[in-house]
């Protein structure tokens, strides 16, 4: 059994200046400090906040509702969410089913793990590897209130929060390859909103969704608001991610359908007029000539005649001196 290195007891939670966190970073007696949102220390090294490692772990204790967060005794019996003492136990396994660690957190919100890590996500062994909607959270409570708020439809969670949603998610490419869509559900903070956003990046193109709960931190947060249709209206209304610049055509009708008038402006030129139909935002006209044949002095009469209607004009003569233009 590998302990830890050494010895310090949890003395409060505090804000994070790292990851801009409320109450992620813990304080430990050797005045030493560990984000568990954005994994950021200060002080001493080589403490190992509360991960003991063992080669058996085993689940003790009981599914029982947990009152304040308003999860049903039977959610926490399928997740085998279990309280044994002051703590609550959150059991992983591995891809075969087999139980490898537990993840174990206390009143005072600090975590420690024992067993053996893995590459899964929580709850995915509750679940089949393919199907039409996977939903993932940050954390193992925020699974279990969208169980709660829909039952029946795959709810996991992130084993290490948002700090490592990508590399977490990356892991298991396999499983969400399986799924019509992905719906990332992670906390409305600026941490989460990034998290997501990184998370999709590297997900299968055009299965990804992300979720926004309105008025609530997360689903944990709506549920004991006893407000679970936020939950549900957030999964059903999560929006299709797109990294920028792709748009997707269904979303162009009403722009190439919307009558638009045939130029913004009139060139000041008749002949010009009739061969270009006018000026239009959004498109690039270039003048061609040889040397001295009045390129510029088109160029001013469009840029004064332009002025006049009260347009803004820039103005970018690479040749001619400051005192000409």
């Amino acid at each position: 059994m590998v302990g830890l290195m050494t010895e310090n007891e949890f003395v409060r939670h505090m804000p994070c200046s790292n990851c801009g966190s409320s109450d992620g970073n813990s304080l430990y007696t050797d005045g030493h400090t560990y984000c568990f949102v954005c994994h950021d220390r200060t002080g001493d090294n080589d403490v190992i906040h509360n991960r003991h490692v063992t080669k058996t772990v085993h689940l003790t204790g009981s599914a029982e509702r947990l009152h304040k967060r308003k999860i049903s005794e039977k959610t926490n019996k399928f997740y085998q969410i279990y309280r044994d003492g002051n703590t609550l136990r959150f059991p992983y396994y591995d891809e075969s089913g087999i139980l490898q660690g537990v993840k174990i957190k206390t009143k005072q919100k600090d975590f420690r793990y024992e067993g053996v890590p893995t590459d899964t996500l929580f709850g995915q062994h509750r679940f089949p590897n393919s199907g039409k909607r996977i939903v993932v959270t940050e954390g193992e409570l925020d699974a279990a209130s969208c169980y709660e708020a829909m039952g029946g439809w795959p709810m996991v969670s992130l084993p290490h929060g948002a700090a490592s949603a990508k590399k977490d998610i990356q892991k298991q490419i396999p499983l969400f390859q399986g799924y019509e869509e992905i719906v990332l559900f992670f906390d409305g903070d600026d941490p989460g909103r990034k998290a997501a956003e990184e998370a999709a990046s590297v997900l299968p193109a055009g299965k990804v969704s992300i979720a926004r709960l309105e008025g609530f931190k997360d689903p944990s947060e709506a549920l004991q608001a006893d407000d679970a249709e936020a939950i549900r209206k957030a999964i059903w209304d999560a929006k299709p991610f797109r990294p920028d610049g792709l748009v997707d055509g269904k979303t162009l009708l009403e722009v190439v359908t919307t009558p638009q008038p045939p130029c913004d402006h009139e060139y000041p030129f008749k002949g010009l007029n009739k061969k270009l139909h006018g000026i239009r935002y959004g498109e690039l006209t270039t003048f061609t000539a040889g040397t001295g044949a009045g390129k510029t002095s088109i160029m001013r009469h469009i840029a004064t005649d332009l002025l006049q209607k009260g347009e803004s004009v820039g103005i970018l003569e690479l040749e001619a001196s400051n005192r000409r233009t």
